[in-house]
């Protein structure tokens, strides 16, 4: 096995680790899929998200108010990206969270994702693509009320 093989082992057992010390439930499978994308500096697509959604992440829509009234992934928590570093703490208050951030088109939700582990969240990783294309993937979507 190479080098590589052996870190990703390290990468991925040291998340499982991790995640079994006290953390949720929901959020363990999560933020084991989380570690080893970052660990291979790699961002989910729609379909890759597709599985951390279902495995319990908190996803965060960087989009402008105008663009989340358009629509918006089902639970998803609006904090546009202007507004990230002050209102984190407020809308995300556990700094273990998996999180994935998306966007319209992906550079603003990779954005949202560096404020984010800048302020000491550790699983944070960034959808590639956008809102439309996780809908056109069949994700699950709301509308405003």
């Amino acid at each position: 096995m190479s080098n590589r093989g052996f870190k990703m082992i390290a990468v991925v057992s040291i998340a499982v680790f991790v995640c079994g010390a006290g953390l949720s439930r929901a959020g363990a499978p999560a933020q084991a899929l989380i570690a080893a994308d970052n660990a291979k500096q790699h961002r989910p697509d729609p379909k890759e998200a597709r599985r951390l959604y279902d495995a319990g992440a908190t996803f965060v829509d960087v989009r402008t108010d105008r663009e989340w009234s358009g629509g918006y992934v089902k639970r998803a928590i609006h904090i546009p990206l202007k507004d990230v570093a002050a209102d984190a703490a407020a809308k995300l208050p556990d700094r273990n969270l998996p999180i994935v951030t998306y966007c319209a088109a992906g550079p603003r939700a990779a954005k949202g994702a560096a404020i984010l582990r800048k302020l000491g969240y550790h699983n944070v990783t960034a959808m590639t693509g956008g809102y439309s294309d996780w809908n056109a993937a069949g994700g699950p979507v709301e509308m405003p009320r």
